[in-house]
C-alpha cells in the first residue's frame, strides 16, 4: 500500500457464520499523513443471538510510497509489480496505492 494513497476511511470486510454466530472480520489501513509508519487496523465481532462482543487491534507496519519500496529491492531482487485484484493477474496502472510485489532474487 503506498503511503501518500491510503484513505484513511476505507476498509475491507467479510463475514462468515460458524457454530450458530456471526463473525465479520473488518480491516484498513491507517496513516497520519507523514513519517514512515503506517498501522493496519483490525476489528472482530462475534454475535450470537442477541449479544455481540468485539476485538480491535492495531499493528503498525512500516510506510513506503511503491517506488521507494522497488527502490529497496532493486539491488537484490528483480522486482515485477502487479494490480491488487483477486479476479486477474495484470500489470500495475503506476496509479492505484495497492500493488503485489513479486521479487525474484538476482
Amino acid at each position: 500500500m503506498d503511503r501518500l494513497k491510503i484513505d484513511n476511511r476505507s476498509f475491507v470486510q467479510h463475514s462468515a457464520e460458524s457454530e450458530g454466530s456471526m463473525f465479520t472480520f473488518r480491516s484498513g489501513w491507517y496513516y497520519e499523513g507523514e513519517g514512515e509508519r503506517q498501522a493496519l487496523k483490525l476489528n472482530i465481532e462475534k454475535t450470537t443471538g442477541e449479544e455481540t462482543q468485539s476485538w480491535f487491534d492495531e499493528h503498525p507496519m512500516v510506510a513506503f510510497t511503491i517506488q521507494e519500496l522497488k527502490a529497496l529491492l532493486e539491488p537484490l531482487f528483480d522486482v515485477h509489480l502487479f494490480e491488487h485484484d483477486y479476479e486477474k493477474i495484470t500489470p500495475w496502472d503506476q496509479q492505484s496505492g495497492n500493488v503485489l510485489a513479486v521479487c525474484v532474487k538476482k
